[in-house]
């Protein structure tokens, strides 16, 4: 979901709030996808990335990110 962005409007419309946890090899696959060659995987993984930094902004949410090794 913050690959495209549907879990900020999920937010915004009021559905979720409170903890949501990222844990690092989801940060990791996004920032692959972003350093990726091709157009359209670097374009999915900075929107990813913005999302999550939007997240962070947003009132009633608390982004928390896991330092889980899997």
């Amino acid at each position: 979901m913050a690959i495209d962005g549907r879990i900020l409007d999920v937010v915004r419309a009021g559905f979720l709030h409170g903890k949501v946890l990222v844990p690092t090899p989801v940060l990791g696959e996004l920032q692959g996808f972003a350093d990726a060659a091709d157009d359209a995987r670097r374009a999915k993984g900075r929107r990813g990335l913005e999302v999550l930094e939007a997240l962070k902004r947003e009132p009633g949410v608390s982004l928390e990110v896991l330092d889980l090794d899997v």
